[in-house]
């Protein structure tokens, strides 16, 4: 998870103690800032997930701008949730480009190529806090909450300003 990776980074800038405890067959990263930490990321999560909302709410309904909310509100999940699998980058690869947005398929490609370098050959390293695959976890953790951001944004500037209705949404074609 992005607060995990944020402790691996300050273990090695800064020198915090942390452990890897598998359980469950899940490897966790347990520190005296790990409560604090997932408690940060849940509150960010929830506060984007409702200004997602309410941009696309208080916006045109239109499909397009439907689907940067929902490729926002996946991302927001994926970077801000407890857990963070690398095989939850997928989940982005079917919604981003379709996305009308520059920056956001640049950030995806990013995250997918910085997850290829330390998943799956380089896991076992990372779970040993070996500096290269943490800082290249971290920089992933970025680039996806940069992606949130760029969605977020794509969203937004489709905005009008007023609450839109299904009334307005253009008819369905076959």
């Amino acid at each position: 998870s992005l607060g995990a990776s944020v402790l691996i980074a300050l273990h090695h800038v800064a020198g915090l103690g942390i452990t890897v405890r598998t359980d469950h067959g899940s490897q966790n990263v347990e520190s005296a800032g790990a409560g604090a930490a997932s408690l940060v990321a849940t509150l960010i999560a929830v506060a984007a997930l409702c200004a997602i909302w309410l941009v696309f709410a208080r916006g045109e309904m239109e499909r397009g701008r439907l689907v940067a909310a929902a490729a926002a509100s996946v991302a927001t999940f994926m970077a801000f949730g407890k857990v963070f699998s690398p095989q939850f980058m997928m989940w982005l690869i079917a919604l981003v480009p379709l996305v009308r947005s520059r920056i956001a398929p640049l950030l995806l490609a990013a995250a997918l190529v910085l997850t290829q370098l330390w998943f799956p050959a380089h896991y076992w390293a990372l779970t040993r806090l070996d500096p290269r695959e943490s800082w290249i976890l971290f920089a992933r953790d970025l680039a996806v909450v940069a992606l949130v951001a760029a969605l977020y944004l794509s969203l937004a500037r489709g905005s009008s300003g007023r609450r839109a209705s299904l009334q307005d949404a253009p008819p369905a074609v076959a």
